[in-house]
């Protein structure tokens, strides 16, 4: 196992790590979507780069890779771990795994990441224990959980829902404008004791969003899932849900959630719409393990000429 080191990037890295992304996805990029456009590559590379978040891989001396580690507060994402070509294939990818696992493990806490479908860095994935928890046209989305996580979880288990909310081929989607680390995420919450999933879903809804004007549109299904939330483990059974709104809303707003469920001080959100077909932004907490589902019945009812 080589001996891996990192060291913080600067702007000076930025051409660097442009070659370095070039280098490892061009071609998983080319077979997936058909071109590599270099300018236009260049320009969103450089206009989302920020050296304060990236760490460059180091071996033998040489800079050889890059990782971009996002630590939220129900979990760990690989938002980037690329290396050289010439270094791929020397153990430097399992020893940056293991090392992130490792301390992960520590503060028990899941890693997520996505990788595209064509890349083979899949099957090191799978090797380290990540396991498949949805996809888009074009990425499998992927998830790791730390051993205590997943044996002890099941002691206490939560009933939770969540909510696609879609207007136009659109999905809402929110930030906590106090807590940017949290991600990005749909409507979701706790049941209330003797509330069914389907009042719930509407009332998490409204409360997250301000909105009125919604509908029920169809149940998704019923997922559970493994987290740590505030040091105490346990499992979500999570009822998704499909709902519409008239979309008298504007591209974006702020809203406050006054009673939060946790009793905590009112939280702020940034709500805005994004294209729900396409590549969507990573939802957090495995949010967005049900959208590919969605996506199928709107195809389904689009087909049948139903809205």
């Amino acid at each position: 196992m080589p001996s891996v080191a990192y060291r913080q990037a600067t702007q000076e890295d930025a051409d660097f790590l442009y070659r370095l992304h070039r280098a490892a996805l061009r071609n998983y990029v080319v077979q997936t979507w058909g071109e590599w456009d270099e300018g236009w590559q260049k320009t969103q590379f450089l206009e989302r780069f920020c050296a304060e978040h990236s760490l460059i891989v180091i071996v033998e001396g040489q800079d050889v890779g890059v990782l971009r580690l996002e630590r939220g507060p129900d979990e760990w994402f690989v938002a980037v771990l690329e290396i050289l070509p010439q270094w791929q294939g020397k153990g430097i990818g399992t020893s940056v795994l293991q090392s992130i696992l490792k301390e992960a493990a520590v503060r028990q806490k899941p890693v997520a990441l996505q990788v595209l479908k064509v890349n083979p860095a899949r099957r090191l994935y799978e090797r380290h224990g990540f396991r498949s928890v949805g996809e888009t046209p074009t990425h499998i989305k992927m998830r790791a959980w730390p051993p205590l996580v997943a044996e002890e979880a099941q002691a206490r288990v939560v009933e939770k829902v969540v909510a696609y909310i879609t207007w136009q081929d659109q999905l809402l989607v929110f930030r906590h404008t106090g807590h940017p680390e949290a991600g990005i995420q749909v409507p979701a919450g706790t049941l209330e004791p003797s509330e069914n999933p389907a009042e719930a879903v509407l009332r998490e809804a409204h409360e997250k969003t301000g909105l009125s004007a919604l509908r029920l549109v169809r149940f998704l299904g019923t997922r559970e899932h493994n987290v740590v939330s505030s040091g105490c483990q346990q499992l979500q059974r999570r009822h998704f849900f499909h709902l519409e709104t008239d979309g008298r809303s504007p591209p974006t707003w702020q809203h406050w959630e006054i009673d939060p469920s946790d009793k905590s001080e009112p939280v702020e959100f940034e709500l805005l719409w994004v294209p729900l077909r396409g590549e969507l932004p990573w939802l957090s907490g495995a949010l967005g393990e049900m959208v590919p589902l969605l996506l199928e019945k709107l195809t389904d009812s689009a087909k049948d000429g139903v809205g």
